[in-house]
């Protein structure tokens, strides 16, 4: 009897571990943006529709984490804060010009939602939610 008791709070630890861990690691990998492959090939590719010419879109995170865009396309990108017709764009952040297989990386400090888009491929927008 004495050694069962013992036994069950042990596993309780270990499990809470390790669904601790599962949730750390599960949220530090779904801190990524990939900008898709044929997103810049026209004015209008079927990810404008889909919303996944950045992906995922909306990218949902907590307030401190960064955020990696990768550029998955065979054209180049800008990742830059804002929507098109906004006067604030890239007040925020701006990666300046991504080539294909580059990275911009960006912290968020702040809790909010930033709109983000490409300047040379307007159409592309995406999201970021911070809580």
């Amino acid at each position: 009897m004495k050694r069962s008791s013992f036994i069950i709070p042990i596993i309780a630890v270990i499990i809470g571990i390790a669904f601790l861990t599962f949730f750390e690691v599960y949220r530090i990998a779904n801190t990524s943006v990939d900008i898709t492959h044929g997103s810049g090939s026209s004015t209008h590719p079927d990810c404008v529709s889909t919303k996944s010419c950045y992906y995922p879109n909306p990218l949902i995170i907590s307030r401190g984490d960064t955020v990696t865009w990768t550029n998955k396309d065979s054209l180049r990108h800008t990742v830059t804060s804002g929507i098109p017709t906004g006067d604030v764009a890239g007040t925020i952040f701006d990666s300046k010009v991504i080539e294909p297989e580059q990275t911009f990386k960006f912290t968020f400090t702040n809790t909010g939602t930033y709109d983000y888009f490409c300047i040379i491929h307007p159409w592309i927008q995406g999201q970021i939610i911070v809580k």
